[in-house]
């Protein structure tokens, strides 16, 4: 009887280590790209700095680089 409490035990301590140790493949974004595709889909919008030397005065000014529009207006820097 012990002998095959013993077992029992060895099992399920082998099963749950081998679930915990087996990697997971990971989930699919929400966007997917189609199949076939290597192109890159960013989820957030890309922000980059612009800036400006006017009369001797640095400016800056943020670029949406996702959408092609200025985020702001010119500020002194």
């Amino acid at each position: 009887m012990k002998n095959k409490g013993k077992k029992l035990l060895i099992a399920v301590v082998f099963a749950c280590t081998a679930c915990t140790a087996m990697p997971f493949a990971p989930a699919r974004d929400a966007y997917a790209m189609e199949k076939g595709s290597e192109e890159i889909m960013p989820l957030a919008d890309v922000l980059e700095w612009k800036y400006k030397m006017e009369n001797g005065v640095w400016y800056r000014r943020q670029f949406n680089r996702t959408t092609g529009k200025w985020v702001g207006e010119w500020e002194r820097f």
